[in-house]
């Protein structure tokens, strides 16, 4: 567990975060704190005021754990072959062409889609271009490859 404190001069308006060492968690003393203020305080602005008042605006307690990872939900495998939903104007090295729109929602896991054509998320679209494809791998990750590269392939089987 960490414990930070974010430390200033009375008066100013920057913090400098300076580390509470775990011996001073439940001390009534807290100048070992303050003179590491003070010597961070002259490092970073080049002087510092030990004379002036000190206060404490903030503190920042982290803990890190070891948690087991969750599993992740399998993808099913795919039956069906993806179905178009619709098509999109797109410019390729050829010119312009009317490709398939997929939606990978109703993929299974190992069905591929070929480029020329274009795989809308929810967050973002992905045109493949001649000579790339584009599948579910068995988390439900979209993995785009080149047509000639069959080991990213695989990897949709797993």
């Amino acid at each position: 567990m960490a414990k930070l404190c974010f430390t200033r001069y009375a008066g100013q308006y920057d913090d400098i975060t300076v580390a509470l060492l775990p011996e001073e968690w439940d001390a009534a003393d807290l100048a070992p704190l303050i003179q590491r203020f003070h010597r961070k305080h002259d490092e970073l602005n080049g002087y510092a005021l030990p004379e002036q008042r000190c206060e404490v605006t903030a503190l920042r307690v982290s803990s890190v754990g070891i948690a087991p990872k969750p599993p992740l939900p399998a993808q099913s495998r795919g039956d069906a072959a993806p179905v178009p939903v619709g098509t999109r104007r797109i410019a390729t090295d050829a010119g312009h062409a009317d490709v398939p729109v997929y939606l990978p929602s109703g993929w299974g896991r190992g069905r591929t889609v070929a480029g020329p054509c274009v795989v809308e998320l929810p967050a973002s679209t992905l045109v493949l271009l001649s000579g790339f494809e584009a599948g579910l791998d068995a988390s439900g990750n979209l993995l785009a490859f080149r047509s000639d590269r069959r080991e990213f392939a695989a990897r949709l089987e797993g």
